[in-house]
């Protein structure tokens, strides 16, 4: 989704939102069989923006920036910073006018893209994200087709041409498990904390992704995921059906390990008070989930 050039900001490494460092866990399927997961946990969900209002602040101090041709990074970079933490209807204008000059910078169409999402201009958001995919079709790990699945059922749903009950949001590519899966947890981590909760769209989403790690990954993550979409539901019979997979994920989970103990799931699945702890760590937290809203100065004129 949102992309922000790192060229220009040296200490980002330090307050990326997404990390992939070179760590492994052993996770198990609902069939049984083990994985070895190399990326980062896809619950990992980052909500610290420091480093966004960093650069917020250090343009309201500074609205001038880079005075020569890299200018437009700069105020590309301040609008990525900008959207994350909540300012995306003044980033418009801000985009548009840097296309006037950049129309094909990948950045800029993607990051218009997401500001009109969120801004519920939802079919000049798509026309947007397809034109920065065929600007750089490997963007984001090549997962931006999870990205338009999302609008293009946003849209159906917004034109009452979408059943949340029968209707897929997602169409997962067959091929490699992990690098699908990495592609999966990437969108989430980027998506979540920019969507307040309630958003029965996104539970649903959510829900098809945990069910594809129940199927091809992790077991732990699947019964993860499917509560943070609980959290993010409010039909009853959704969050019933899904308290279903959790019992059944959980219930294969616990089965297979005790068969097989190379698979490593967090203990508290194992305890007699888990269904507590699940509901405390991930419905809890994001049942009223309200992305940041940065209440600084903020600068939309660039002359």
């Amino acid at each position: 989704m949102l992309h922000k050039l790192r060229l220009l900001i040296p200490f980002s490494i330090l307050f990326s939102s997404t990390s992939y460092a070179c760590i492994n866990h052993y996770v198990i399927d609902g069939k049984g069989k083990e994985h070895i997961y190399g990326f980062e946990h896809p619950t990992a969900i980052q909500l610290s923006y420091r480093f966004d209002s960093m650069t917020v602040q250090r343009v309201e101090r500074h609205p001038t920036g880079w005075d020569n041709e890299e200018r437009f990074k700069y105020i590309s970079n301040y609008c990525a910073s900008l959207i994350k933490l909540g300012h995306f209807k003044e980033t418009i204008p801000i985009l548009k006018k840097l296309l006037l000059n950049h129309p094909e910078e990948y950045e800029i169409n993607a990051n218009l893209a997401v500001a009109l999402e969120l801004d519920g201009q939802l079919e000049t958001a798509l026309t947007y994200l397809k034109k920065s995919i065929a600007i750089r079709p490997d963007a984001h790990a090549k997962s931006e087709w999870f990205h338009i699945n999302v609008l293009e059922a946003a849209i159906k749903l917004q034109q009452q041409q979408f059943n949340l009950q029968t209707d897929k949001v997602l169409t997962i590519p067959t091929g490699n498990n992990t690098i699908i899966a990495r592609q999966l947890a990437y969108q989430l981590q980027e998506r979540i904390p920019l969507t307040r909760s309630t958003n029965a769209l996104l539970s649903k989403t959510i829900e098809e992704t945990a069910d594809y790690f129940n199927k091809s990954l992790s077991l732990e993550w699947s019964v993860e995921l499917y509560a943070i979409a609980a959290a993010y539901s409010t039909d009853t019979l959704a969050v019933a059906k899904l308290w279903n997979k959790i019992n059944v994920a959980r219930t294969k989970l616990v089965t297979y390990h005790k068969m097989n103990k190379k698979s490593s799931p967090s203990k508290y699945l194992f305890s007699k008070d888990w269904k507590a702890m699940l509901t405390k760590n991930y419905i809890d937290k994001w049942r009223k989930y309200i992305p940041l809203y940065y209440k600084g100065d903020i600068v939309t004129s660039f002359e």
